[in-house]
C-alpha cells in the first residue's frame, strides 16, 4: 500500500494546493499566488521599492555584454 503525502497548503491563508491555482514551496514554508499578489499590493501601497531595482540603477546591455567580454 503505498503512503499518502501530506496534503501542501499556504502557510500564510492556510488554503491546500488543491484549491489555489499555484503553490510555492520554501525552506519549512509555502506560500500561494493570492497571497503573493495580496503582498504585492500592501507593499505598493506603502510605495515600497525593493533597493537597487529600479530602471536607473541597472547596467546598460553594452555594459552587460563589455563587463562579460572579460571574463570569456
Amino acid at each position: 500500500m503505498a503512503r499518502r503525502l501530506p496534503e501542501l497548503r499556504c502557510s500564510f491563508c492556510g488554503r491546500t494546493q488543491n484549491q489555489v491555482h499555484k503553490l510555492i514551496q520554501g525552506p519549512g514554508v509555502n506560500i500561494c499566488s493570492d497571497c503573493v499578489r495580496m503582498c504585492d499590493e500592501i507593499l505598493a501601497e506603502e510605495g515600497h521599492t525593493p533597493p537597487g531595482l529600479s530602471l536607473e540603477s541597472l547596467p546598460r546591455p553594452e555594459d552587460i555584454k563589455a563587463g562579460l567580454d572579460e571574463y570569456v
